[in-house]
């Protein structure tokens, strides 16, 4: 059974500590997700307040996220772990086809 510690309980600087290092990552279970796809995997995901895109799944490496056709962008784009807030194996509808703001 897992054990939930409450936020009150302790220092949000503690709860948060060695996040940025390996070990700290294996408390993110997006990261143990990750661990499991195979690069060319087809993803969704929402991060920040974003609404849901997709990309390939190329890898992760020092907590960013590697992903190529990501939201209409060409080229490989680095995505932070940390942003991400749901992620889910798929892809998003094709039809009618997302637009691309080339700006």
């Amino acid at each position: 059974m897992c054990e939930k510690r409450p936020m009150e309980n302790g220092n949000y600087q503690d709860y948060n500590e060695g996040y940025y290092q390996n070990e700290g990552y294996c408390r993110n279970g997006i990261l143990q997700f990750l661990r499991r796809l195979s690069p060319g995997t087809c993803i969704v995901l929402q991060y920040d307040s974003q609404p849901p895109t997709s990309g390939t799944f190329q890898g992760f490496q020092n907590g960013l996220v590697i992903l190529s056709d990501f939201d209409c962008f060409p080229g490989l784009a680095h995505l932070a772990l940390e942003k991400i807030n749901v992620l889910t194996l798929g892809s998003l509808p094709c039809n009618p086809p997302r637009e691309c703001d080339y700006r």
